[in-house]
């Protein structure tokens, strides 16, 4: 994969939507995001409810500090964290979301400014090879359980 960026994340610590949640925090600045599954409504289900308890350990944070810097970093976060969206639907019926859940059979719809895959299931090679077409260089490619 030239130009594509790499990382195996298959030993979990704890659940893959804790994993996916607190990896998808990180890269939330970084342009749309797909999840590769076999059941996208149970991963969405499932990364939204680990995503409102991120959102919570932010706001338990913020109420833990006095320094007004640090107040203000909080609530851009919480801002942040509040307006992002996820969906189940192609990426031409809801332009507005951030996170796109697919079945690998869709992957020909990832958004044209896709920067974060996360491969949730195993994939073919052709399929791959057609990802890596699709992607923008510097895109990085997570390669996650492949158990759901």
């Amino acid at each position: 994969m030239s130009n594509i960026y790499v990382e195996d994340h298959s030993d979990h610590r704890s659940s893959l939507a804790q994993d996916l949640a607190r990896h998808l925090y990180g890269r939330q600045w970084s342009g749309k995001v797909v999840v590769v599954t076999h059941k996208p409504v149970v991963a969405l289900s499932a990364l939204k409810k680990q995503w409102v308890r991120l959102t919570e350990e932010v706001r338990r944070a913020r109420a833990s500090t006095l320094k007004v810097d640090y107040i203000m970093e909080y609530d851009a976060t919480l801002a942040r964290l509040r307006h992002f969206h996820m969906t189940i639907r192609k990426p031409v019926e809801a332009q507005g979301c951030n996170v796109f859940f697919m079945a690998p059979e869709g992957l020909g719809d990832i958004p044209e400014d896709c920067r974060t895959v996360y491969l949730a299931c195993p994939l073919t090679d052709e399929a791959l090879q057609r990802l890596e077409e699709k992607l923008p260089n510097h895109a990085l490619v997570v390669h996650l359980s492949a158990t759901e």
